[in-house]
């Protein structure tokens, strides 16, 4: 059974392999790695500070990460931005996730989302934007599986199109159903 967890030391390996297989498909430069840090403790407090808007980096918003884990293995991560620039506006959004390669195609990308959903609403936030190329079905599945609307394609230059969806938190999580009683 995954669980949606925030960052902790208990999964250091795991990561650790989850980012080379990262590395060995060529998406390093994508995701937050380690070679900054000089411990993996100091990674898990940073991601726990920004979480809480403290040491972002020039122009970032405060954001919370999220990690699924199967038992002892890291699946993949899901980061928040709890509010949208103008640029975050246009394209990046809300939320991006990421699928580790050796566990993909398998619904945990569809999971991880839905399992973010009320944490979402918990940050007070109504609606959620989510972009992702016009090129990434596996993407686009994802965020229409957790009620995706599509608003709009987008360029972004040298031929790359984006595709902006929206998720009305509000709406889909009031029509769950609640507990027995």
């Amino acid at each position: 059974m995954s669980t949606l967890v925030s960052p902790t030391l208990r999964y250091e390996a795991s990561y650790r392999d989850a980012m080379a297989e990262f590395v060995a498909e060529g998406r390093a430069q994508e995701l937050r790695t380690l070679p900054d840090h000089a411990t993996f403790a100091a990674f898990v407090a940073e991601l726990h500070e920004y979480s809480c808007g403290h040491a972002l980096p020039s122009g970032w918003v405060p954001m919370s990460t999220w990690w699924l884990v199967e038992g002892d293995q890291f699946v993949g991560k899901l980061e928040v931005r709890h509010h949208l620039t103008d640029a975050l506006r246009r394209v990046g959004g809300h939320v991006g996730y990421s699928v580790r390669p050796s566990m993909r195609r398998r619904g945990f990308g569809t999971e991880m989302l839905a399992l973010a959903l009320p944490r979402c609403r918990e940050l007070g936030l109504e609606r959620l934007l989510i972009t992702c190329d016009t090129t990434n079905v596996w993407s686009r599945s994802i965020i229409e599986a957790n009620g995706g609307v599509l608003e709009n394609l987008i360029s972004i230059g040298g031929g790359v199109m984006k595709m902006r969806y929206w998720i009305d938190l509000a709406g889909l999580l009031d029509d769950a159903p609640g507990p027995a009683g």
